[in-house]
């Protein structure tokens, strides 16, 4: 599936769900992510966090809620010292490395209504697109944050996430919730750290490496409940 169709999903799946909301929920998220399976044996110590929002309408009478989710993550930031060469001097320089990825997705849920138990599980599928953002950033030392070389790699990855978590309510409109996805992603390109050097004469080496993208993202998050249809509020 192209990245056109994954995003092309998202739409229609929220789409799909206006015109029958019955409640409306909106979460803003905490995740941790970790990369496994191929993207951590080819990135070890890929981590990281960052913020997330979801918006989910439910579809009346029915436990589906449809809706997307939008989010933002640094998966990997090091820093560590290497031997820069220009023009034929060598300087001890500061190399920053980093991993960025921002996240948008349809999301689907299966839960009970909010007026059954005060625990309430449910089941997440997401469907969407990730854009990789990774590179190199190396200012040699005393040279007053002067870049003396950057490196940027960009990749649009689709993204399949499948999961579940629970909320529990803690006023009549209000909920905290954990959940735990795990979020398949297609191969993309990326740096990492060591993935930059130069040779003898200063030009630069920057490897390239690909792989999935999967990852393990466990979320905290806070979630307010709001009755209504979609044409209450526009």
């Amino acid at each position: 599936m192209t990245i056109r169709a994954y995003l092309a999903a998202v739409f229609v799946i929220i789409g799909s769900a206006l015109p029958s909301a019955g409640q409306t929920r909106m979460s803003l998220e905490i995740p941790f992510a970790f990369a496994v399976g191929e993207y951590n044996q080819v990135s070890p110590n890929t981590w990281g966090g960052g913020f997330s929002v979801n918006m989910l309408f439910s579809v009346r009478d029915t436990p589906l809620n449809l809706g997307v989710e939008y989010g933002y993550m640094v998966t990997g930031v090091v820093n560590d010292q290497i031997l820069y060469s220009q023009n034929g001097t060598s300087l001890i320089s500061e190399r920053r490395t980093s991993q960025n990825q921002f996240l948008l997705s349809a999301l689907m849920r299966l839960q009970l209504p909010r007026n059954t138990p005060r625990f309430m599980p449910f089941i997440d599928m997401q469907l969407g697109a990730r854009y990789l953002y990774s590179g190199h950033i190396i200012t040699p030392v005393g040279w007053d944050n002067h870049i003396a070389q950057k490196s940027d790699i960009a990749h649009w990855v689709g993204s399949f996430g499948i999961g579940m978590g629970f909320e529990r309510a803690y006023s009549k409109n209000e909920t905290v919730a954990v959940r735990l996805i795990y979020q398949a992603g297609t191969r993309a390109d990326y740096a990492r750290r060591g993935s930059y050097n130069t040779d003898n004469q200063g030009h630069s080496l920057d490897n390239v490496f690909s792989s999935r993208t999967d990852m393990l993202v466990l979320s905290f998050g806070l979630t307010g409940l709001f009755e209504g249809t979609w044409n209450d509020y526009f």
